[in-house]
């Protein structure tokens, strides 16, 4: 094994034990659930905003838009 597999595979090692030390002691638990709930908000904004780009729903994004800002003027 070369040294930059060996690295990549300690750096692996690192990071399963310190999911392990989140899953048993619950220290940081809340940190993770954040990173969680942050890295699916971004997916879906990156899903979404390749739906509009590629022209797909842009009337209707629009639609909904418009709809929120009509129901906050009443």
């Amino acid at each position: 094994m070369n040294k930059w597999m060996a690295k990549g595979f300690h750096a692996v090692e690192d990071v399963k034990e310190a999911f392990k030390k989140v899953l048993i002691d619950r220290k940081g638990g809340s940190t993770v659930e954040y990173v969680v709930v942050l890295a699916a908000a971004v997916a879906l904004a990156g899903v979404l905003y390749n739906y509009v780009k590629n022209g797909g729903g842009q009337s209707l994004l629009q639609q909904k838009i418009q709809n929120v800002f009509n129901q906050i003027k009443s």
